[in-house]
């Protein structure tokens, strides 16, 4: 392991400025005047991990010609690992147009865990960013990134040169040195260079500073105590990058409505730009000091016009103003950050009042959508949208299914709905209920299910299921296709599991896809069966319980391992060949098959699963699943809302989910956070949250504002949730004081994603 010989010198850090203040209730708060706060720093935090090591931070309110300083406080280098900024106490003069920019990286084997740097200008401006770094980081989402590969250096090998294009760091290695090994660097100009590091691995981070247009040469020389020695030479040619602007950057919000949820936007819209067609996104990252991205109920959004609202907008100059929704008519938070999305990242600092000012003009009340049509508050506007019953007439044996009508779906005396935040049902349709004799189809029990919500005004969502999840006996598959008369189709039985037909046999999946194909016909086609006005999608398993894996085979338990390798076995021995790569054929072929069929404009979904055996990480299967579902125009989710406290973490706010943490509950993270808006996405709990039989602890509310917060737009709820909020006496009695809360809940939901309207 080598050691850096050469300690970062101790800095003086100037820690009393701070980023833009929240300007509470102060006298001279003018949002419209378009006066400009002093000079910031964008972000006010930064976060690093072992896989984001590196990030950068801009000026804001910066003066051209100013020459700033970044200095890091003696907190950063530790003699465990170091968090560092490019050109560290170099001065940098400020180019006009261009941003000014620095990056920070953290290296070694062990970093600090928060430490500052300070910026100062040569007229005395000042301002503090915050740098933390985690192995374990809570759930957080970059809006960039800034990693690059790494080249390999032998000691006293022939000279290896860099490249620098962008401010984006770069690592090499080396090897053959003994002991310490330090590193010097010799550059032309004072003003633009490079910042050498030593990490972990024998690896050195090499980071460019300098501001506006960049063109220099460097040498990095490297020497151990045995006269080992080595250099690289550097080249520098940077282009300057184009500054990001927001004016005003304080601004206020006022809301509209006398009770819950409020709707509220900024008193004054933002002129954001920069040259060249950008992508301005709000920064979600719940460890950014302040943010208010997340202090509304689902996410904060941008608007253009009033009536469209979005996270994200496109152009060079564009004029913004701010909305969300709000529970409680106050506002905790101090500043919302504005992204160009690039690498590396620009981000403009917008400080929020947070006391709510007088209502703006013409701004409504917050009514939700209907539960059909467009709704410009959610991801994808022209998708269904909603929450929904799941399943009453089989949850608990069907019992729930009269009180649901009783006090759930339809009208009361007086006319109005009865829980107008219901958008519909969400039924199982077993295939073997539908499809007794090959080739036969009978639909009367799905219609009859159906009729009470479609008398109710109600939509009809339809989930086909081709074999059982749970129980004792496989249910939904026809016995037609495993008897050996019939198709003779393989079964898989793994112990305390329901026996599985092996969905991957080419005839198992032509008699699947004939149900789907006659399914489509009878449920989308105008004027087939009576409901399909009101028909919201339908959804087809890509293996047992409409879901998309084949068993109970994912994890280290002994009971999924053996099931694993039995499923993995021949035929002969009671297995089906199985691999990852046959499981995701499989997925494919039932994927594709659907999106060649003429749905006359019904959404179709699909499940998805965490699949053992992926040959780089857990979202591999979600994620070959998830782009030709959305090749198709199929929207997709998941089942396991709740599960292993995701919903909660931690008993803190809901707050996004993050692709880089490895949790085998997030298979579903990258797909959501990569298809956003192109199909529709999906969540269902993992168990009803009013009645935790199954030993879950769920926070109702949270459960909805994790969804909401990851673009979530159609909910799938248990029986028992509705009933809780809406029976006269709870369905469970130790779960009655929390039936205002859920209601509350599902009324703000509702709000966001659709409701009946009155």
């Amino acid at each position: 392991m080598l050691r850096l010989g050469m300690r970062l010198p101790l800095l003086s850090v100037f820690l009393s400025a701070i980023l833009v203040s929240a300007c509470s209730g102060t006298s001279g708060f003018t949002p419209a005047s378009g006066s400009q706060s002093s000079f910031s720093l964008a972000p006010s935090s930064i976060d690093l991990t072992p896989d984001s090591p590196t990030d950068t931070f801009n000026g804001q309110g910066d003066t051209a010609g100013v020459s700033y300083t970044a200095n890091a406080s003696p907190a950063c280098a530790t003699s465990t690992g170091s968090i560092v900024v490019g050109g560290n106490g170099v001065a940098e003069p400020d180019v006009a147009g261009s941003p000014l920019i620095f990056t920070v990286a953290a290296v070694g084997g062990s970093p600090p865990a928060t430490c500052a740097i300070t910026v100062s200008g040569s007229d005395s401006s000042s301002a503090m960013v915050t740098v933390n770094y985690s192995d374990n980081p809570v759930i957080d989402v970059p809006d960039a990134t800034h990693t690059s590969g790494v080249v390999h250096l032998m000691a006293g090998s022939a000279p290896t040169a860099l490249s620098f294009t962008s401010l984006v760091p770069q690592n090499f290695t080396v090897s053959g040195f003994v002991g310490n090994v330090t590193a010097s660097t010799t550059c032309k100009s004072s003003k633009s260079g490079v910042t050498v590091s030593l990490g972990q691995n024998d690896t050195f981070t090499v980071i460019p500073f300098g501001q506006g247009t960049i063109s220099n040469t460097c040498t990095i020389a490297l020497a151990d105590q045995s006269k080992n020695s080595a250099t690289v030479s550097v080249a520098l040619s940077i282009g300057a990058m184009a500054k990001l602007t927001a004016v005003p950057r304080n601004v206020q919000f006022g809301c509209a409505g006398s009770s819950a949820p409020y709707n509220c936007q900024t008193l004054s819209a933002v002129a954001v730009a920069e040259s060249g067609t950008q992508t301005y996104t709000i920064v979600t990252r719940p460890t950014l000091s302040g943010t208010c991205a997340k202090a509304f109920y689902g996410p904060l959004t941008m608007t253009t016009n009033g009536t469209t609202f979005v996270q994200s907008v496109s152009g060079s100059a564009v004029t913004l103003t701010f909305a969300g929704l709000l529970t409680t008519k106050s506002l905790n938070c101090s500043q919302i950050v504005i992204t160009d999305g690039n690498s590396p990242a620009q981000r403009a600092s917008i400080a929020v009042n947070s006391q709510i000012g007088a209502t703006p003009g013409g701004l409504a009340v917050a009514t939700p959508p209907p539960c059909t049509g467009t709704d410009a508050r959610v991801a994808d506007p022209t998708a269904p949208h909603g929450m929904y019953v799941w399943n009453p007439y089989e949850v608990q044996g069907g019992e729930y299914e009269a009180d649901m009508e009783q006090y759930v779906i339809g009208k009361d005396a007086s006319g109005k709905p009865k829980d107008p935040n219901i958008c519909g049902v969400s039924l199982l349709v077993e295939w073997a209920e539908v499809e007794k004799t090959k080739g036969t189809f009978n639909w009367t029990k799905v219609i009859s299910q159906a009729m009470p919500y479609f008398n109710a005004g109600l939509s009809v969502n339809l989930l086909f299921v081709d074999a059982s999840e749970t129980g004792t006996s496989n249910t939904a598959t026809p016995s037609w296709v495993t008897d050996p008369s019939g198709d003779n189709v393989g079964v898989v039985q793994c112990n305390d599991q329901v026996p599985a037909p092996d969905f991957m046999d080419s005839t198992y999946e032509a008699d699947w896809e004939a149900l789907i194909s006659a399914a489509v016909t009878e449920f989308t086609v105008p004027g087939n069966a009576p409901i399909n006005a009101q028909i919201g999608y339908l959804r087809f398993g890509i293996g047992a319980g409409t879901e998309a894996y084949a068993a109970h085979m994912t994890g280290s338990s002994e009971a999924a391992l053996a099931c694993l390798a039995l499923w993995k076995g021949t035929p002969a021995n009671g297995g089906a060949n199985w691999t990852y790569d046959n499981w995701v054929a499989h997925t494919r072929r039932i994927i594709n098959y659907i999106g060649t069929l003429n749905t006359s404009g019904k959404q179709v979904m699909a499940a998805m699963n965490e699949i053992p055996d992926y040959p780089n990480t857990i979202y591999d299967y979600a994620n070959t699943e998830a782009e030709v579902a959305a090749n198709n125009g199929i929207g997709f989710g998941t089942e396991n809302l709740g599960i292993g406290d995701i919903a909660d973490v931690n008993g803190k706010a809901p707050q996004p989910c993050n692709p880089q943490i490895y949790n085998a509950s997030l298979y579903w993270c990258e797909p959501f956070v990569r298809h956003v808006g192109r199909v529709p996405f999906e969540f269902q709990p993992i168990e009803a949250v009013a009645n935790q039989s199954a030993g879950y602890d769920i926070d109702f509310t949270n459960l909805l504002q994790y969804a909401l917060i990851n673009n979530t737009q159609i909910f799938e709820l248990y029986p028992e949730d509705w009933l809780e909020a809406d029976m006269p006496t709870q369905l469970f009695p130790g779960y009655g004081a929390d039936a205002k809360t859920w209601k509350a809940a599902m009324t703000n939901t509702s709000a966001i994603v659709g409701g009946q309207q009155q």
